[in-house]
C-alpha cells in the first residue's frame, strides 16, 4: 500500500481520531484526542496527529503543533506528561520515519520534541539515527500486576505512620466526583505553586481547567483531602484502562502535620487498584533524586525510566531562528549555545 495519511483532528473530529488510535492499538489518556486538546492552550498550538499506513504497519503519533513568532514555519512538542509514537511493527519504523521527516519538510516543521512515555518503551528505535534520544531521569512506579501485590507493604513504614496519624485527626478523602470541591483545588493548587516558586507554566489559567473538567470528563478523578468541612488538599488522576496517573496535587501547607499528601497519595493508589489499573506513575522529582523524587519513592520501589527526544528537520531555518534570538535578547552566542534548553530559539536568556 505504501501511503500514509496527515490530518489535523480536533475534539469535533474525536471519532476519527478514536477510530485511527484503535486501529493503531493506543489506548492511553497521553495520547487522546481530549488531553491533546486541553494542551492545545498551554503550549500555545493545534493538535495534529500523524497516521501512516502500509502493508503490515501502521503507526501513530499525536502532538502539538506550534506556529514560529513572525514567520510561516512551526515546531512539534509533545503534551505536557507524555507521548511520543506508537509503531506496531517496530522492525518496519524506518518506513514510518522517512514519511514523517517528509510531512515535516513540506509542512514547515523546523524541529520536534519528544516526552516518551515511560510504560510504552516507544523511545526504543535504534534504527532512526536522525533522533537523539536521552534518559531524562527515573520516575516512580506501582505495577499492580505484581504477584501477590498488598499495597500495604508497597508503602514504606513512614507513609503507613502518616497514613494512621491522617486517620486519628478525622483527615478524610472522598472522589469529587460532581465538581464540589474544584473551584477550591483550583485556588489551592495556584497558592502552592506560588508558595513553591514554581516555574510561570505551572500556573495553570482558568481555560485550562475549565477545558480539563469538559474534555476528561471521563478520564480524571480529584481526591479531596477535607478537614473541618473544608478542603486542605487535593490530588488530580489522570487515567485510562490501563493506566493511572499523579497529575496535580496541592495541599494548605497549615495542615501538612496531619499528614494530608501520604494520604491523599495513598487513596490514589488504592484507587487505581481497585479500579482494575495495571500500573500508577506517581512521576519523579524537579530535578534527579531530590526530595520530592525521594517523597514519592516512599509509596513505592518500582521505577520506570523517563526518555526525551529531540531533532532537527530544517537545519537552515533552525539555524537562523538562533541568530535571530541572540540579537533579540543581545546575548553572548557561546553561552547562548551551552544553553540545555530545545529548541534553543526559544530559550530565555
Amino acid at each position: 500500500m505504501n501511503n500514509f495519511l496527515s490530518t489535523k483532528l480536533h475534539y469535533s473530529d474525536q471519532n476519527t481520531w478514536k477510530a485511527l488510535a484503535s486501529r493503531a492499538q493506543v489506548d492511553d489518556v497521553y495520547f487522546s484526542p481530549e488531553y491533546l486538546k486541553i494542551n492545545e492552550s498551554i503550549l500555545g498550538g493545534e493538535s495534529e496527529c500523524f497516521i501512516y499506513e502500509d502493508d503490515n504497519l501502521i503507526a501513530y503519533y499525536a502532538y502539538i503543533k506550534r506556529p514560529i513568532e513572525g514567520t510561516n514555519l512551526f515546531d512539534i512538542v509533545s503534551p505536557y506528561g507524555f507521548g511520543g509514537f506508537i509503531i506496531n511493527n517496530k522492525d518496519s519504523a524506518v518506513r514510518f520515519d522517512n514519511a514523517f521527516r517528509t510531512h515535516c519538510v513540506e509542512s514547515g516543521i523546523v524541529s520536534e520534541f519528544i516526552r516518551f512515555h515511560p510504560f510504552f518503551n516507544n523511545h526504543v528505535y535504534p534504527e532512526l539515527k536522525s533522533l537523539e534520544v536521552q534518559l531524562h531521569q527515573a520516575v516512580v512506579q506501582v505495577d499492580y500486576t505484581q504477584p501477590n501485590f498488598d499495597l500495604n507493604h508497597t508503602v514504606n513504614k513512614e507513609v503507613r505512620k502518616k497514613i494512621r496519624k491522617a486517620q486519628n485527626n478525622q483527615l478524610q478523602v472522598v472522589e469529587d466526583s460532581h465538581h464540589q470541591y474544584y473551584k477550591d483545588f483550583i485556588q489551592l493548587y495556584h497558592q502552592t505553586m506560588d508558595s513553591k516558586q514554581a516555574a510561570q507554566f505551572y500556573f495553570f489559567d482558568e481555560r485550562f481547567f475549565s477545558d480539563l473538567q469538559t474534555y476528561l470528563e471521563n478520564s480524571a478523578l480529584l481526591l479531596a483531602a477535607i478537614y473541618n468541612e473544608q478542603l486542605i488538599g487535593g490530588l488530580l488522576i489522570l487515567f485510562g484502562d490501563n493506566y493511572a496517573y499523579n497529575f496535580l496535587s496541592c495541599s494548605d501547607p497549615r495542615y501538612l502535620a496531619l499528614g494530608t499528601n501520604d494520604l491523599l497519595q495513598y487513596c490514589a493508589l488504592d484507587w487505581a487498584y481497585k479500579n482494575g489499573k495495571k500500573k500508577y506513575l506517581l512521576g519523579g522529582g524537579l530535578k534527579g533524586e531530590d526530595s520530592l523524587f525521594k517523597y514519592k519513592a516512599r509509596f513505592s520501589s518500582g521505577r520506570s525510566d523517563f526518555y526525551i527526544g529531540r531533532r532537527i528537520h530544517l537545519l537552515e531555518a533552525y539555524d537562523d531562528l538562533c541568530r535571530q534570538r541572540i540579537q533579540q535578547q543581545n546575548t553572548n552566542p557561546t553561552e547562548f549555545y551551552t544553553r540545555s534548553w530545545f529548541p534553543l530559539y526559544r530559550s530565555e536568556s
